[in-house]
């Protein structure tokens, strides 16, 4: 008996992976009941749903719930298995009874299996179905009834409706409510039909075949083929097949969809109704029928979060209330513009209500359910997104505008929506380079606090950087903001990778093409030369002698050149400084080995005789040096000299008559004053350096040309007498009463005389040094002895050396006297090598000095009293620089602590009572303020006042009783009562010298310089005071005031602390150098108080303080600000070989001196005249001069230092040129404004290159460009890119034509330019007329500043000349002629993309209808494109930017596309049949 399960529904079948499937039937054979099998009825499925529907109301069951019974097994004879067997292979019996038979349970299949059927094993495993079939367990015998033969029956509930037939519900569905293959009996089937073919063969519902399809087509069209009107006959055949595949894809019938309505219900109701929405279980059929009322906009969002609706029914939601929102307002409307405007703004308010909801979620950060709700609320928002049911570009706009203003909590969720949108953000340069310059401020503020909470979100940022650069590169054009945000975009790449450093260099290259410079700076690359003379100039001490020449020999790798420019550098009277010869020489001896030294030098100083700017002094030192370190042999030069023949017999002055009564002012002047001549290097070579052949041919060309050698001998042996009378004890000689015993000058000897000099003193120091030395050592047996010279003596022989410009043997006399254990000789030597440093240094002497002195102090350090002057002058050397030798903090513990006496004492305060004492105090007041100072070393404000006072009024008196009382030891006095309260005593002595400024005392000019070097007060210091109390208290009715007369006598002093020999001249001199290195600009102010004064003029060093300040910070504009009474420019008319009066200046002379090492001086004195010429209107005609000869030097191609003029000419001066240049460039005959090219107008390269340089002075003088622009610039620009474009065009149609007969179709002889040529050179002026395009782009669109306060009409018409130019830029880049030339199309949309910048939205929005065609390229869309694409309201659409992609469908007109196709969005919802559906789908076209 078998068992067969009441369930109604089709089970599915079991099949092997390795069963071949096959195509399943189209119908079922629908037969009632098929017949018996061991006495069970077999029934058809539907018949069995039915009966097992009415079972499942008395006793139901679920699938769940019976597919873990154990299985049936069904038993059947054989004769019904063979019956089965035959029935199959004949196909009368349908699948899916077959299939659901021996789908019951593995006992049927097995017991299959074991009883063979027609000696075959069990039938194979059907296929699986294309659809999915629920598993329905069958009813088995849960009362466990034994083979009784007694079926169990079931109680069934009688119908008491008629009988209805129902469809599977696992039966594929194809439209709406249709199943497939089901067909129940009703007679009017085709399968009812019973005839001897259904009979005999069965149904086949089976779509009758053409047998011609089964076959090759070549019969049917062979024939058409060879025949005449064959072709004819396929064409509309094929024609005709086309448009009923296109009338066949056309959609004609209208959208019936309509929104939900919306109905008001109560609370509860709607409550339960939000809960029904939430509740996947119930269909949206049920809840369509109505909406509530009321739940709209940021409510509806709210409500959908707070009810956990899922996003799907959220969004069904969603777009159900838009839609009935849009319907409203088309209702209300009374024309499509009203509608249009009102849905804009409906779309505008619903997409600012998401935002609010975002910004609401983004709130709640740090609380509990924090995390679900933003991820709800992003979840929504990017559906919301992704379907278009927002305004995307306001949505945009407000994510970028919320990430630079977003605070540091919420800065991770920003940078998530970021990276979310990234691929819309970037699409459009609109809010594409604002993305980036917001992200580029963020890396930048979170990169500068290593110690940030947001430090890690550095990585992230990083990240979505290199995303947008590798995916749009043009969001980082941003010209006005790249060097503000270079720094930050170069840390997200790694330069050392290829990859990385190839984008870094394209973007540097994009955006400095278009930067434009706010003032005058220079754009011409430095040459070699140039930049070794940098090199040289920004050296500083202690030199690193090999470094400095490695960085020449890389910056110039010509040895000549470079020899040639160290040669000038050190020579020139526009450089300053004794060391730049040291430096030199040391420089040419380690680049001997890779050059000619010889000739370059000789080569060097053959030139010199033309050389107006040449420093005789360092270039006779520069000689001397050279021969004396023999890299320049006079054998050589001698023989050059010799056959060049360029002796001539002038007289050298050789008298020493007025040798000793000339003064040093005398002296510098009739040196100045000297020009080179070959013949002159013989006088500074060293004699002692010479071979005796050598010297005896110098001494034979001198004679030639006047110079008696015998003169010269006897002048050295007067010299030498001389010296020897000023340092009797060290050079042995007695007292000679012709010679005078003042100090001498030798500043007018010759080099050679000078040398032997030096020489002469070291050698005689050196014996002296050496017999003191062995005389105390065999007379004692001991230690030499601690005096070898005395301080005095030192000073002299410092300056004799100075005065010889020996300096070194200057320090290998140091060297020799840091044996002493003097402290003030030792504090003179420290000074000396602090004055000196920089020779020294480049001497290679500085270190050995430095460390010798360091030991003698820690040889000194063991007394019981410290050398306090020897540790202040070790503290300002050290102060200098940088050493590991010396202890800079060793020396300043012990000048703060003092003598060692009061290191023991106790610690209390200096008495008050002894303090008053003192100002009764008669000639023993030293002894009783040291007495004083030495019963404590604390002391009281009060006493710091008394004692300071003290000093203060008898230092203003200057009335000393006794010789040992003098300023410095009033002011030594100073400098150990400034120990013990350091601030209160800056404080005093600033208060005091500012009061005695002011009064008439003439002992003002003679207290600072004490002060200053005692180190009472720093040299800085004072100069502040001084310049304050002139600010403060100069009368200008008044000509002569206290303060004045003071400033000129310190000045005075400073002058002639030069030649002094005392250690306070001495120690002003170096504080007044160190200022001057220091703060140059400071001390020309300070000298431009005192102005020009005829006591002071030549003395002050103005042309060392002038360079000083010129090579050290170039703040030239400064200078020009500030009133020096014509004082600079007197000086920079000496200094450049000028008239001395100021009122006359030649520009044209000035040009004629310029060069490498003249510039930044030549700069400064016509930066000086356009300062003056800027005030004074009768000038005008000197502006039109200097004008005339820039213009001239600018189209020289040799000379390039008119682009250095131009940083110093002022803005007017600077845009009379600009437009002189831009009028020339405009004026050249290079292209034609209308029509074809003629024949006379071909551009021409000279043409060309003359633009260039026009083009070259417009852009050096962008600076001078008005904020609103140059009137007349944009439709200039307009016409001539016009012209380009109509030349382009025209190439494209001739270039086929022109040069081609039509007869023959051969080329033509021609002697026009070929097409190429030409097309090259239209290209170079459609680079230079981009050039110009990047300049004055900035004044395009300032027209609409309101400060600027333009006609009414001007901002009309600038905007249509910003449409003009924006739609020319882009249809010439965007040209096929141009596809061979990206770097020129590049340029033109990086320029279109800076003006649009600055454009308004209505620019944009012209442009992009203008250039609708253009709109398809990426390009065009980047520049003017929106995100609101293809999705969204038509009305929308159709009121916004062009340039929309879309779906593929297209508005079609007689066979014509006429527009494009936008779907509804609101009214595409989710559930098949519930709803209209996607046309997006089907690649169908819309019928208009």
């Amino acid at each position: 008996m078998t068992t067969i399960s009441q369930a109604g529904t089709h089970r599915p079948p079991t099949f092997s992976t390795s069963a071949t499937p096959h195509r399943p039937l189209k119908r079922q054979a629908s037969i009632t009941a098929i017949g018996k099998i061991d006495g069970e009825t077999l029934r058809h499925p539907a018949e069995e749903d039915s009966v097992s529907k009415r079972q499942k109301r008395d006793t139901p069951f679920s699938t769940a719930n019976t597919s873990n019974s154990p299985s049936h097994e069904i038993n059947i004879g054989k004769p019904t298995a063979d019956r089965l067997a035959r029935a199959r292979d004949t196909k009368r019996l349908p699948l899916e009874l077959i299939d659901g038979f021996f789908d019951g349970s593995e006992g049927i299949q097995d017991a299959h299996a074991q009883s063979p059927v027609g000696g075959r094993s069990s039938p194979p495993s059907l296929p699986q179905r294309p659809w999915k079939h629920k598993s329905v367990a069958r009813k088995v015998n849960e009362g466990g009834l034994k083979n009784t033969g007694v079926r169990k029956r079931d109680d069934i509930q009688v119908q008491s409706v008629p009988y209805k037939t129902e469809p599977p519900r696992d039966a594929p569905t194809f439209m709406a409510d249709n199943r497939a293959d089901f067909a129940p009996w009703l007679g009017n089937h085709p399968e009812d039909v019973l005839n001897e073919q259904t009979v005999k063969h069965g149904f086949v519902d089976r779509t009758p075949v053409s047998q011609n399809e089964t076959n090759t087509a070549r019969q049917s069209l062979y024939g058409l083929f060879r025949h005449r009107s064959g072709l004819q006959t396929l064409s509309a055949l094929f024609a005709s097949v086309v448009e009923k595949r296109e009338a066949y894809s056309k959609m004609s019938p209208g959208s019936a969809f309509k929104p939900p309505p919306r109905v008001t219900l109560t609370e509860a109701k709607r409550r339960a109704w939000l809960s029904d929405l939430a509740n996947p279980a119930v269909p949206l059929r049920k809840l369509s029928r109505t909406i509530p009322q009321g739940i709209r906009g940021q409510a509806l969002l709210d409500q959908c979060m707070a009810n956990n609706v899922p996003i799907g029914r959220a969004l069904w939601l969603a777009k159900c209330v838009g839609a009935n929102e849009i319907r409203t307002l088309k209702r209300k409307g009374t024309s499509g513009a009203f509608a249009a405007g009102a849905e804009i703004k409906w779309l505008r308010d619903w997409t600012t209500n998401i935002e609010q909801f975002l910004e609401s979620s983004m709130e709640h950060s740090g609380q509990p359910d924090w995390r679900p709700r933003i991820n709800y609320s992003l979840s929504l928002v990017i559906r919301l997104y992704s379907e278009c049911l927002l305004d995307r570009d306001h949505y945009l706009d407000w994510v970028v505008k919320s990430l630079s203003s977003a605070n540091p909590a919420c800065l991770p969720v920003w940078l998530m929506m970021v990276n979310l949108h990234k691929p819309d953000l970037v699409k459009h340069r609109k809010r594409g380079r604002s993305l980036a310059e917001h992200l580029l401020e963020r890396l930048s503020s979170v990169a500068g606090h290593s110690q940030s909470p947001l430090t890690p979100l550095v990585g992230k940022l990083k990240h979505i950087l290199r995303w947008m650069i590798q995916s749009n590169m043009e969001c980082f054009v941003m010209p006005r903001t790249w060097s503000k945000y270079r720094d930050a975009l170069e840390s997200c790449f790694n330069s050392d990778v290829v990859p990385d450093k190839i984008f870094l260099k394209q973007l540097l290259h994009r955006n400095e093409r278009l930067s434009v410079a706010s003032g005058p700076r220079t754009s011409v690359p430095r040459t070699p030369r140039q930049i070794v003379l940098h090199i040289l100039d920004t050296a500083s001490s202690p030199f690193d002698i090999r470094k400095i020449t490695q960085d020449c020999q890389t910056a110039c790798q010509d040895a000549d050149v470079l020899i040639k420019t160290v040669l000038e550098w050190c020579s020139s009277r526009f450089r300053t400084g004794q060391y730049r010869v040291y430096l030199a020489v040391q420089l040419i001896r380690i680049c001997r080995e890779e050059a000619d030294v010889n000739s370059a030098v000789t080569d060097f100083l053959a030139l010199q005789h033309t050389q107006v700017f040449c420093d005789v002094r360092c270039l006779s030192l520069l000689v001397s040096e050279l021969v004396r370190s023999k890299v320049f042999p006079l054998g050589r030069y001698l023989q050059w000299l010799t056959a060049s023949g360029t002796l001539r017999c002038d007289s050298f002055q050789t008298d020493s008559s007025d040798l000793f009564s000339r003064t040093n002012e005398d002296s510098m002047k009739a040196e100045g004053s000297l020009s080179f001549r070959p013949a002159q290097v013989l006088t500074m070579v060293p004699l002692s350096s010479l071979k005796p052949s050598v010297r005896n041919l110098r001494n034979i060309l001198l004679a030639q040309v006047g110079f008696s050698a015998g003169c010269e001998a006897h002048l050295l042996d007067l010299c030498k007498r001389h010296m020897a009378m000023q340092l009797p004890r060290i050079l042995g000689s007695e007292v000679d009463p012709i010679l005078d015993t003042s100090v001498c000058d030798f500043a007018e000897l010759s080099r050679s005389t000078k040398v032997e000099l030096a020489l002469f003193l070291k050698h005689q120091t050196e014996l002296f040094t050496t017999s003191k030395i062995s005389s105390g050592t065999k007379d004692s047996g001991q230690s030499p002895p601690a005096l070898l010279i005395t301080d005095a003596e030192f000073r002299l022989i410092r300056r004799l050396c100075e005065n010889l410009d020996d300096l070194s043997v200057l320090a290998d006399i140091i060297a020799l006297c840091t044996s002493s254990g003097d402290e003030m000789l030792l504090a003179s030597i420290t000074d000396t090598v602090s004055y000196h440093l920089d020779a020294f240094s480049a001497l290679g002497a500085f270190e050995g000095l430095h460390s010798r002195l360091f030991r003698a102090y820690m040889c000194m350090r063991t007394n019981s009293e410290l050398p306090r002057h020897f540790i202040v002058s070790l503290i300002s050397l050290g102060s200098l620089v940088s050493s590991n030798i010396v202890s800079l903090p060793l020396l300043q513990q012990d000048l703060a602590r003092g003598d060692r006496s009061l290191a023991v004492a106790a610690c209390s305060p200096v008495s008050d009572g002894m303090a008053e004492s003192l100002q009764q105090a008669g000639p023993s007041f030293i002894e009783e303020f040291e007495t004083v100072l030495s019963t404590g070393n604390r002391m009281e404000e009060q006493t710091m006042t008394q004692l300071f006072n003290v000093l203060a009024r008898r230092l203003e008196k200057g009335h000393y009783q006794i010789q040992a009382e003098n300023d410095e030891v009033l002011c030594a006095l100073y400098a150990r009562l400034r120990v013990y309260r350091l601030a209160q005593f800056e404080v005093l002595i600033a208060t005091w010298l500012r009061k005695i400024l002011n009064t008439a005392n003439s002992r003002v000019k003679q207290l600072l310089p004490v002060l200053i070097s005692t180190n009472c007060i720093s040299f800085e210091a004072c100069v502040d005071i001084l310049i304050e109390a002139m600010d403060d208290d100069e009368d200008p009715t008044t000509e002569v005031f206290p303060v004045r007369s003071h400033l000129i006598g310190f000045l005075a002093m400073i002058v002639a602390a030069e030649n002094g020999l005392d250690s306070v001249s001495y120690k002003l001199k170096l504080e007044n150098a160190r200022h001057i290195n220091t703060s140059p600009h400071r001390a020309l102010k300070l000298r431009a108080r005192a102005g020009f004064d005829n006591s002071l003029k030549g003395a002050q060093p103005w042309d060392n303080l002038l360079i000083k300040l010129v090579l050290s910070d170039g703040k030239l504009d400064a200078l020009s600000a500030t009133g020096f009474d014509g004082a600079l420019e007197s000086v920079l008319n000496g200094l450049l070989r000028l008239s001395r009066d100021v009122s006359v200046f030649d520009f044209s002379e000035l040009t004629k001196n310029t060069n490498d090492l003249s510039m930044p001086f030549c700069r400064l004195r016509l930066q000086l005249w356009a300062a003056a010429s800027s005030s004074l209107s009768s000038l005008a005609s000197g502006q039109e001069a200097v004008v005339e000869t820039l213009f001239d030097l600018a189209k020289s191609e040799s000379d390039s230092s008119w682009i250095y003029y131009t940083k110093a000419i002022g803005v007017e001066v600077a845009s009379k040129l600009r437009g002189k240049a831009e009028e020339a460039f405009f004026a050249l005959p290079i292209f034609p404004l209308s029509g074809r090219t003629p024949s006379t107008a071909l551009p021409r390269a000279a043409c060309i290159d003359q633009a260039g340089k026009y083009l070259r002075i417009v852009s050096s003088t962008a600076y001078s460009i008005p904020p609103g622009g140059v009137q007349g610039i944009i439709s200039i620009l307009v016409e001539r890119f016009g012209a380009v474009l109509r030349g382009l065009i025209g190439e494209k149609t001739a270039a086929n034509s022109d040069n081609i007969n039509p007869v023959t179709t051969q080329p033509v002889a021609s002697s026009e330019e070929s097409a190429l040529r030409r097309f090259g050179h239209m290209i170079s002026y459609l680079t230079l007329l981009i050039r110009m395009t990047s300049i004055h782009r900035t004044g395009f669109v300032s027209s609409r500043l309101e400060h600027l306060s333009l006609p009414a009409a001007s901002p009309k018409q600038n905007q249509q000349d910003l449409v003009k130019i924006l739609v020319l830029l882009v249809n010439i880049a965007l040209h096929p002629s141009l596809d061979a030339e990206p770097c020129v199309a590049g340029h033109m949309l990086d320029v279109a993309a800076a003006i649009v910048d600055d454009a308004s939205e209505e620019v944009r929005t012209l442009c992009a209808r203008i250039l609708k065609d253009k709109m398809r390229d990426q390009r065009a869309e980047y520049l003017f494109g929106s995100t609101n694409t293809t999705k969204g309201i038509p009305s929308l659409q159709r009121n916004s930017q062009a340039g929309w992609t879309t779906d593929g469908l297209y508005m079609v007109k007689d066979g014509k596309r006429v527009g494009e196709y936008r779907t509804r969005n609101w009214e595409m919802l989710e559930g098949g049949a519930e709803a209209s559906i996607s046309l997006s789908l089907f690649g169908t076209k819309r019928e208009v």
